[in-house]
């Protein structure tokens, strides 16, 4: 879309990234539906309950269907004040107004997209949820590219992303009737039900502005204290670290129907043990990235970014990587909470997490400068340590159990680190090093921890032997976690 098109449709990109940026924040709208959709459907699935399976859709998407209408009728009013807040330039104004009014006449699809596929998540249907997701998103990008060089510009992007949402809804429905075929939308089941979503959603959704506002409180007070150009230092390592922690944690989110399912069908024992499972599962995966991020990150920000930068931001990232590192002990404890219903305590959490970051961050800040902005995150990640012992203490399954199983890839990703360390200093690498030398020790790293892992003696190591010699281990977070051992 750069290289081709003239520079008029480059101010339209730019204008359309502005819009379609802004309008993301009204999806707030749906308060927290779409995990409320996940958890019960989940359980009442496996209760055999399909008449509240039935419900709990139809009050999901009666909701869903007025939130976003009176969101997208808004959108519809306010777009010329919305184009003028934008300062998008006098050549682009109308189309602009006409394409932000047209995204708020279909935003309503949009929104109804993403109740499906929380849908389809609560059945365990993930085969389907991500076919459909990334189907989505690549006719999206198809048809805005054609119509974009076939000279529409902004406003054919606005058509294109319309059709696809509408499509995509009318798609979905064709799928969920093949999928449930005696599911019919009735407004006195939703009404019955709306109750029950609403008063997990919201809960969710303070959880949700929470974790918002501790995500953009660093790069603000950066901007605030040391200017714009600090910022940078500080996005460029969280943006690259946050890549790995997003995907992660989407493979992680297959857990939490799974939870739903086990808590409502009272299996104590399953639960513990498909807990621990999952634990020892993630941080084996994650925590030698996390490491590698955080021992080489010189080399890293060195090869994608280049030397200079990298002198200046390493150290930001080898802390912020620590503290994401921290973070993702509580991702499979998070996904088991809200299987519990425990939504309330998560937000309460995600709220005085929120509190804690805004009070460390500006001291730390001014006297530290960026280096104190990712020690103030690291610190404020260490409260998540309460986080887990209420998880432990809930599921059954004892700190220190959870602290063996947790910890022991984390252990074994630092100490093997540590050798690269030296590895690295004999390379003599530098500024004046090429990219693949600059890699090649991340490379040998991350491919002596598999090995490490592979050959290790034990429950651990004969899993993940077993697993990778017959596949299993793919194919579970393929389609569902398989219900036995």
């Amino acid at each position: 879309m750069i290289r081709r098109p003239p520079r008029s449709t480059l101010s339209s990109s730019s204008a359309a990234s502005d819009v379609y940026k802004r309008q993301g924040y009204f999806s707030l709208v749906q308060m927290g539906v779409g995990p409320a959709l996940v958890k019960y459907v989940s359980e009442y699935n496996a209760k055999g309950d399909m008449e509240a399976v039935s419900g709990t859709m139809s009050a999901g998407i009666a909701f869903t269907a007025l939130a976003g209408t009176v969101a997208g009728g808004v959108i519809v009013l306010a777009a010329p004040f919305l184009i003028y807040a934008l300062r998008v330039p006098d050549s682009l104004y109308a189309e602009s107004v006409l394409s932000a009014k047209i995204a708020g006449g279909s935003f309503v699809f949009s929104l109804l997209s993403n109740d499906f596929v929380a849908v389809f998540s609560g059945l365990q249907r993930f085969d389907i949820s991500n076919k459909y997701t990334t189907l989505k998103s690549l006719l999206t990008t198809l048809l805005n590219y054609i119509l974009v060089v076939a000279d529409y510009h902004l406003l054919g992007m606005a058509v294109g992303t319309a059709l696809i949402n509408v499509l995509g809804v009318v798609g979905a429905v064709i799928l969920l009737r093949r999928l449930f075929p005696t599911y019919r939308f009735s407004p006195r089941a939703a009404f019955k039900h709306v109750k029950t979503i609403f008063s997990f959603g919201i809960f969710s959704f303070i959880s949700q502005i929470a974790t918002v506002m501790t995500t953009r409180f660093p790069e603000l007070v950066i901007g605030f204290i040391l200017g714009p150009a600090s910022v940078t230092y500080f996005s460029v390592a969280k943006k690259l670290v946050a890549v790995f922690t997003t995907g992660t944690s989407q493979a992680a989110s297959v857990m939490f129907p799974l939870a739903s399912e086990l808590v409502a069908q009272g299996e104590r024992e399953k639960i513990q043990r498909t807990y621990l499972k999952a634990v020892r599962y993630f941080m084996v995966f994650s925590a030698p990235f996390y490491i590698t991020f955080s021992y080489l990150s010189w080399n890293i920000l060195a090869a994608w970014v280049g030397p200079a930068f990298a002198n200046d931001a390493s150290a930001v990232m080898s802390i912020l990587s620590l503290s994401y590192l921290i973070a993702s002990l509580t991702v499979i404890p998070a996904h088991f909470l809200r299987g519990f219903g425990k939504v309330q305590f998560i937000a309460k959490f995600s709220v005085g997490i929120a509190v804690v970051s805004a009070v460390m961050l500006y001291p730390l800040t001014a006297t530290f400068g960026v280096v104190g902005t990712a020690f103030a995150v690291l610190l404020t990640q260490v409260i998540s340590l309460i986080y887990i012992a209420y998880a432990a203490k809930l599921i059954g399954v004892g700190v220190w159990n959870f602290s063996k199983t947790a910890f022991s890839p984390v252990l074994l990703s630092l100490l093997g680190g540590i050798p690269f360390l030296f590895i690295n200093s004999l390379f003599l690498i530098d500024s004046s090093s090429s990219r693949v030398l600059m890699l090649l020790p991340v490379i040998i790293y991350l491919l002596c921890y598999a090995l490490c892992c592979y050959f290790w003696p034990g429950s651990l190591g004969h899993e993940i032997r077993t697993s990778v010699l017959t596949l299993q281990f793919f194919d579970q977070f393929r389609r569902r976690i398989p219900r036995n051992d």
